[in-house]
């Protein structure tokens, strides 16, 4: 291994390194080289070996995430050989991170959350009530092999924030796919879909696509229209797609509140009979 790389909140946040967000259909950026040449391959090192990925969910995608970890006890003994991730969880995590990505978010979401753009994001709980919004570092390591792939969906009305960082593994190539599609439904009265309903590839136009790449920053903000996917992965058999994904989001007890189960519930019996001619993709409740 390599000798101890230290992690410093520089190294990550975000303003500094003036990602171009994409504003015309929802707020999304790519940001190549995230971090230094010395901490990415440290942390390639350090990725979850694939007998480390506990969980298996629809269409093949394998992944260990933190609520595994704090629900089995397993995470000192997990980070026990991951120091450097660790590190950098620990600066994800903190309030120096999420206020500098609120930053600069805010201007891109006033279009689509309106008032509740201005909502100062606290990982510590609410302050001002209606002022301050409470939330959280969700994260996992995931890899996808040949075959799998994502349907396009927006994302449960918990999440506000997305990123994506590819870790791809060697001899990876653009032709294998494992891209991101960030993408536009044809049908306008899709592009209304609060409630995370699914529709199969045809529906929609690709926006852009952004291949995995190494050490590329993909994020995406949670709205009535952001549509993403992953397409069916093309690798050679014992290669796998990876990515490391974080999620800003409302707390589990602000996401099993009333008040934010009765809404997505609204969302579901008002957008629901838009999307009543695809149930072959929304059997499963979305992500």
């Amino acid at each position: 291994m390599t000798t101890d790389v230290t992690v410093s909140p520089e190294d990550l946040l975000l303003r500094p390194k003036k990602p171009e967000v994409q504003t015309e259909h929802f707020p999304f950026f790519v940001l190549d080289d995230f971090v230094g040449p010395e901490l990415y391959a440290r942390l390639v090192e350090e990725f979850p070996r694939p007998d480390e990925m506990r969980a298996k969910i629809e269409n093949g995608k394998r992944l260990v995430n933190n609520r595994q970890l704090d629900d089995d006890g397993s995470k000192d003994a997990f980070f026990a050989d991951k120091p450097t991730w660790k590190a950098v969880i620990d600066i994800l995590g903190s309030e120096l991170f999420v206020g500098d990505l609120e930053a600069l978010l805010r201007p891109h979401l006033v279009r689509h959350r309106l008032l509740g753009a201005f909502r100062k994001w606290r990982l510590d709980g609410v302050k001002v009530p209606l002022i301050d919004r409470s939330v959280q570092l969700t994260y996992e390591w995931s890899c996808m092999v040949p075959g799998e792939y994502l349907n396009p969906h927006t994302d449960k009305v918990a999440k506000m924030a997305t990123f994506v960082w590819h870790f791809p593994e060697p001899g990876w190539k653009d032709e294998f796919d494992g891209s991101t599609l960030f993408m536009t439904a044809k049908r306008a009265r899709h592009n209304i879909n609060w409630a995370n309903f699914k529709l199969p590839f045809e529906e929609l136009d690709v926006v852009l696509k952004s291949e995995a790449r190494a050490n590329r920053l993909v994020m995406f903000a949670k709205t009535g229209n952001s549509w993403h996917a992953v397409p069916p992965i093309e690798c050679d058999p014992g290669v796998n797609r990876r990515v490391f994904i974080f999620n800003y989001r409302y707390p589990v007890e602000v996401a099993n509140s009333f008040s934010t189960r009765a809404i997505e519930s609204f969302h579901r019996r008002s957008q629901g009979w838009l999307f009543k001619d695809f149930p072959e993709v929304n059997r499963k409740p979305g992500m």
